[in-house]
């Protein structure tokens, strides 16, 4: 008896413990931000979303010349996104959304408040991205 109850309880411990969620089904951001992106108006401005909330930009996809942080929400439209490139000693507030296979986004000028929408002007800058590597 003591043989099964032993038994019964390794099954039972061994199925309470969870396995570690794989990286492919991970939930990424609407549209997935993540990954390597070059400046649609530009040959060699690239930026990266890593998933970690690291950012980077630069001239090339695999040294960055400034690292950056960056905050996301996707639960509202346009999502918004929140970029600082001085250890978060301040922050530029923005929108972005994926429109025909390319990632939009449009930055207030600093110490602006957020613009609320992609066509609003007075932002300090509006980029279009197409994906170079994810």
């Amino acid at each position: 008896m003591l043989r099964v109850a032993t038994i019964l309880v390794l099954l039972l411990s061994g199925s309470l413990v969870a396995a570690p969620i794989p990286k492919s089904l991970k939930r990424q951001p609407a549209g997935n931000i993540l990954g390597i992106w070059r400046v649609t108006d530009s040959l060699t401005e690239t930026w990266i979303f890593r998933d970690d909330g690291s950012a980077g930009y630069g001239h090339s996809a695999t040294k960055f010349d400034g690292p950056a942080v960056f905050t996301f929400d996707e639960s509202v439209t346009p999502h918004e996104i929140n970029w600082s490139q001085d250890n978060k000693k301040s922050w530029n507030f923005g929108v972005y959304a994926f429109e025909g296979g390319l990632l939009k986004m449009n930055f207030s000028a600093p110490g602006r408040d957020r613009v609320k929408h992609m066509t609003e002007q007075g932002g300090a800058r509006q980029l279009s991205f197409r994906r170079i590597e994810e």
